[in-house]
């Protein structure tokens, strides 16, 4: 599906002036032959990298299905993150503004004006596969945690080439020896900051990459975790040897066993809580327990990153002494849960 999507527009607007369009038999026909090459090859990729769809068709079927119910209910989890809550700018504001900086956007904006008066069809399609895309994306409840970005992917070659339409403009203005030299300055100016911003940004995220606050947390722990103190941790959170994923029932189970002793320790991950945190309606049971956590227990570290964020790393861990005062987390838990 993505392969059709990122090949459907080159193939249909081959020629920047709309000839694809045109009312003639022969380029409607050279048109018609590559729109079933990029087919057969879709198709052709698709048996090569899942070739069961030949023995078990009706797997492909049935995921597809799963699939089309996940977009239109939500997420798994309970979760659902509705239009009228996000006022359609849900993956503009955490992925495409993140990824691409507002720069390249308005760059992407300026480039639609710019083509839609040459050639208005080539600028629809475009306009229709990146914007469209993430509109249609928008309209759907579902918006997996923790790693938006991925879902809107399609849509970023489009973005690029409408963006790249106007670095062509700009860059012909800078390079015009006829042109005043407050505008030649003026385009090298914007045409800076629309390569360097994202540029730049990358270099800040690749720095911060490593060390990961995962690896840095496990080194912490090893240190300073007590002796026979009882560790439970979220998804996304440090590998250690005998560290439990964190439940209810663990969590109850491994305060019962504490009992007279040091409470367990909790690592929670900003990268598995937070969906659960933003919308406890989904998922009231998991927004109790993490929600009970974070007030009642005690932070004993936090770990997080200083560069920028994206995708699955880094993400902010908080490191908590679970308060046998309160409880509110293994609330509706029996005391006498046994491992």
């Amino acid at each position: 599906m993505t392969a059709a999507l990122l090949a459907s527009p080159p193939v249909a607007a081959r020629d920047h002036n709309g000839s694809a369009f045109a009312h003639d038999r022969r380029r409607w026909r050279r048109g018609g032959w590559l729109v079933a090459l990029t087919i057969a090859g879709f198709a052709a990729g698709l048996l090569v990298g899942s070739p069961s769809v030949l023995v078990q068709p009706w797997e492909i079927v049935a995921g597809l299905g799963q699939q089309i119910a996940y977009a239109l209910r939500g997420h798994n989890d309970g979760i659902a993150v509705p239009l009228r809550e996000t006022l359609g700018l849900f993956y503009l504001e955490r992925a495409l503004v993140p990824a691409l900086g507002i720069p390249t956007l308005l760059a992407a904006v300026a480039g639609a004006a710019v083509l839609l008066r040459r050639d208005w069809r080539l600028a629809g399609l475009l306009v229709a596969a990146g914007a469209g895309f993430v509109a249609v994306m928008e309209v759907f409840p579902a918006k997996p945690y923790p790693f938006f970005a991925r879902y809107v992917l399609p849509a970023v070659p489009p973005i690029v080439v409408l963006a790249g339409i106007v670095c062509a403009r700009l860059g012909s203005v800078a390079t015009h020896g006829r042109a005043p030299a407050a505008f030649r300055i003026g385009a090298i100016v914007v045409l800076a900051i629309v390569f360097m911003a994202p540029a730049l940004r990358t270099a800040r995220f690749v720095r911060a990459m490593y060390p990961d606050t995962r690896d840095v947390a496990r080194v912490w722990l090893r240190a300073n975790l007590p002796p026979r103190v009882r560790l439970l941790t979220t998804s996304y959170g440090p590998l250690l040897p005998g560290a439990r994923a964190l439940d209810r029932a663990s969590l109850a189970r491994a305060t019962a066993m504490s009992r007279g002793g040091e409470a367990p320790w909790l690592v929670l991950s900003d990268l598995a809580v937070d969906r659960y945190l933003e919308h406890p309606e989904g998922n009231p049971e998991r927004f109790e327990l993490y929600d009970g956590v974070a007030r009642d227990g005690i932070e004993v570290q936090r770990f997080a990153s200083h560069g920028p964020r994206f995708g699955f790393y880094n993400p902010t861990l908080r490191v908590y002494q679970l308060n046998p005062a309160h409880g509110s987390a293994t609330r509706g838990i029996p005391d006498e849960a046994s491992p």
